[in-house]
């Protein structure tokens, strides 16, 4: 059967990290097989993703409307950012900015679970995530390989023109004053930190819960083991028991061939 090449390679970017170069070299292999090198040769250059790509790549196919989202504040960011420099209203930028960052902490928290998920260690990556994911909303030649998630690399705005820096980082400042000046975006930032946290609370509480079950299997399992020694210990206690009484009858034994032996000598 003739493989779908842009299926195959979303699902080796979904595969678990650990498996990506295996994956990755047996889909070459199938491709050159039914004679398309071409495909074979693009795959092939696939580069295992580093940590924070891949844990951004599962965010955002587990969160694909929160990604669409992101993605259409970044582009209202963009534009409100070039309406602003030519001399327009600058609240419409500043509303972008915090609907932005705003899914920006959504995504990131979904992509340290991930991480936690695997038993990474997600706070070093915590930067790269949310640098990855504010580059890939206003920088339309990072936003495809964002919304499909096959990054293999973390994003940065210095790679990616002005307009990935400017528009998050230089409007950062003016947002937060903003916040303070405006009740209204105040309020509405606070109930997006609530709604965060909740989301972290629904994780931690998952991953509680996957310890808690974890724990409890391992427990049964040391208890299963246990009762195994301790037949084991038994039954060798039987056995050594026998192995005694097996000892003594051929010491009996034995003493009596001598006995009969010497009599029949002494005759």
């Amino acid at each position: 059967m003739t493989v779908d090449v842009e299926a195959a390679i979303d699902a080796l970017f979904a595969a678990p990290l650990d498996e990506f170069v295996e994956r990755r070299d047996a889909l070459a292999r199938q491709l050159r097989s039914q004679g398309d090198r071409a495909a074979a040769g693009r795959v092939k250059s696939l580069r295992k993703p580093t940590l924070a790509a891949w844990a951004v790549d599962q965010a955002v196919r587990r969160r694909p409307d929160d990604t669409d989202r992101l993605l259409a504040a970044g582009e209202r960011v963009v534009a409100a950012q070039r309406r602003a420099v030519s001399g327009a209203d600058a609240d419409p930028l500043r509303d972008a900015v915090v609907d932005l960052r705003t899914l920006v902490r959504t995504l990131a928290d979904e992509a340290v679970a991930v991480m936690w998920d695997v038993g990474a260690a997600a706070a070093q990556h915590v930067d790269e995530v949310r640098t990855t994911l504010q580059t890939g909303a206003v920088d339309e030649d990072a936003r495809e390989d964002l919304r499909r998630g096959r990054l293999e690399r973390p994003l940065s705005p210095a790679g990616f023109g002005t307009l990935a820096g400017l528009s998050v980082v230089t409007t950062e400042a003016t947002s937060e004053q903003d916040e303070v000046a405006a009740p209204d975006r105040a309020r509405a930032e606070a109930r997006h930190r609530v709604e965060r946290l909740r989301r972290q609370a629904e994780t931690f509480r998952a991953a509680a819960e996957r310890l808690d079950r974890r724990a409890t299997q391992a427990e049964e399992r040391a208890r299963r083991l246990a009762d195994e020694a301790r037949v084991a210990t038994e039954d060798a206690a039987d056995r050594r028991d026998e192995a005694d009484r097996a000892a003594h009858e051929l010491a009996e034994v034995e003493r009596a061939i001598a006995a009969n032996e010497a009599g029949l000598d002494g005759g």
